[in-house]
């Protein structure tokens, strides 16, 4: 007697093209959150702090032990402040691609690492008060679309930078001393 039931096939192609989706998945989020990892790295070491963007919470908190948050966590927020840090920080800071928020204040940052900062297009709120940034981040700060706030206070910008700044994007608040 046959049984009437049907056994589910598969397509080998098929069950191949899912394998390498799933390969190439697991390859850009390993990569990704080892770039993350090591920018937080960075960071902390360096006497700076990070936040994520949500709490992990039920299964991923007990794997995130494992494996480390940023396989399921996005920095948004960077806070690398103090003479310690310098251009070498933009470098990997920039890898954060969902940045939101980063201050800088009285870091040893020049325009040079400001260019690094052109790939985070989620940045909003940029403090460069007391750095060593000039006039010519002033391109670079156009490069940032997202951008809503930029502090230039105690910074090199001139009185000519921030208005240009300030003109080139209507929407950017721009804090800075010869604005008030």
């Amino acid at each position: 007697m046959t049984s009437s039931r049907a056994v589910p096939r598969f397509n080998l192609k098929f069950l191949l093209a899912v394998t390498a989706v799933l390969a190439l998945w697991v390859g850009w989020t390993g990569s990704r959150a080892g770039s993350q990892a090591s920018a937080v790295a960075k960071i902390v070491q360096g006497g700076g702090t990070v936040q994520y963007d949500a709490p992990l919470e039920g299964v991923t908190k007990e794997i995130g032990k494992v494996t480390g948050n940023d396989y399921f966590q996005t920095v948004v927020i960077v806070r690398a402040e103090g003479s310690q840090f310098d251009d070498s920080i933009t470098e990997p800071i920039g890898r954060l691609s969902n940045l939101q928020s980063l201050s800088l204040l009285n870091a040893s940052v020049t325009d040079a690492g400001i260019e690094h900062l052109t790939s985070c297009g989620e940045l909003k709120h940029l403090d460069l008060m007391h750095t060593l940034v000039s006039d010519d981040c002033i391109s670079s700060l156009m490069g940032l679309q997202n951008l809503n706030y930029v502090n230039l206070e105690g910074s090199r910008v001139t009185k000519k930078g921030a208005q240009s700044l300030q003109a080139l994007r209507p929407g950017l608040e721009v804090k800075h001393h010869f604005l008030e």
